[in-house]
């Protein structure tokens, strides 16, 4: 649970009806680092306002945001794809699709690869907050760690 200052997110300035900036603390064990990940996105915006006019203004800015951040913005934690792709099953099929582009450009100009067929970055298996890490000897044994830990989480819950 985050604790919030006296200032929050959703407080507006009496005197004149304009949106306040949150200030949010707390143990940063309990932080959820994607919405973290998501506020730091949110504020380097280039068309994030210095202040929001109102609680419409604020809200229609963020209805925006949300839908580009969800459909639009490419994660570089999961594999460079949107999260709207990996919930609905598409990125298994804009993978697949990425592949074969990179085996059709290797094809053409091997030599921008250095001989190497490329690989798009791989698709997160498992995503959570403070997962436990593999150990060295854990990668070097398994290299499908990922997915064993996925199935021990799900039997454990």
């Amino acid at each position: 649970m985050i604790v919030l200052k006296k200032r929050t997110l959703t407080r507006l300035d009496s005197s004149n009806e304009t949106f306040a900036a949150a200030q949010c603390w707390g143990n940063v064990d309990l932080l959820n680092p994607y919405s973290e990940s998501q506020f730091k996105t949110l504020k380097y915006q280039p068309d994030f306002p210095a202040r929001f006019d109102s609680m419409e203004h604020a809200h229609a800015f963020c209805q925006k945001f949300f839908a580009w951040y969800n459909h639009e913005h490419r994660h570089s934690g999961i594999g460079y794809m949107t999260p709207a792709a990996m919930q609905t099953g598409q990125a298994t099929v804009l993978y697949a699709a990425r592949q074969a582009v990179l085996e059709q450009a290797f094809g053409k100009y091997p030599e921008r690869f250095k001989h190497r067929l490329p690989q798009p970055l791989a698709l997160s298996t498992l995503v959570g907050i403070n997962l436990p890490k593999p150990t060295q000897e854990q990668n070097n044994a398994d290299p499908n760690f990922d997915s064993k830990l996925l199935q021990a989480v799900s039997q454990s819950s």
